[in-house]
């Protein structure tokens, strides 16, 4: 069919994920960056949209705003995609965020309340503190789940932490899941 039976089509039929992407990156390649942007955004409130268009919407949307030099979209963009686990936007978010900024950012996504990235940003921010913390939870965690004796614990925690805090932060939670994981 002609162009325009296709894009009519395409119209049509939007709810279908594939269709859906067409659409975007047809516009993307028109440099028409709104049309782009409203069917990802409409793709993310579709009802019928599983957890995976969603991803894709997201990966969209960061596409869009990058080559239409939205920043402040962007960084918001990267900010929900490292809080779902998208570890690899971490550093492009943090470039986004104003340096007199950052410290607080940092701070409001480490306290999402479903942040997929936690461990990862304290380890790669080395934020020794909140590290401790996490090891004690997880200590404590399997401390009930062994049933092992306070004493226990306090002689583990104490000795891993000293060691722990020897090494550089992303070997410690290499280091955290061996104690944690090792048969007792």
């Amino acid at each position: 069919g002609t162009k325009k039976e296709i894009a009519d089509f395409i119209n049509v039929h939007i709810d279908n994920p594939d269709f859906r992407r067409m659409a975007i990156e047809h516009a993307v390649k028109s440099q028409n960056y709104s049309k782009a942007e409203k069917l990802a955004l409409d793709g993310i409130a579709s009802e019928n949209s599983r957890f995976s268009c969603v991803s894709t919407w997201h990966y969209s949307l960061h596409d869009i705003y990058k080559l239409s030099g939205d920043t402040q979209k962007l960084t918001d963009i990267c900010y929900i995609l490292v809080k779902d686990g998208r570890t690899d936007y971490y550093k492009e978010w943090k470039a986004l965020i104003p340096k007199e900024n950052c410290k607080n950012e940092i701070e409001r996504l480490l306290n999402e309340p479903k942040n997929h990235s936690y461990e990862y940003i304290i380890s790669y921010e080395n934020m020794s503190d909140r590290l401790y913390r996490l090891c004690c939870d997880l200590l404590m965690n399997k401390m009930v789940l062994y049933g092992l004796n306070q004493l226990n614990l306090e002689y583990r925690v104490k000795n891993f932490m000293n060691s722990i805090f020897g090494m550089q932060a992303n070997k410690s939670l290499i280091a955290l899941n061996m104690l944690l994981f090792a048969k007792n």
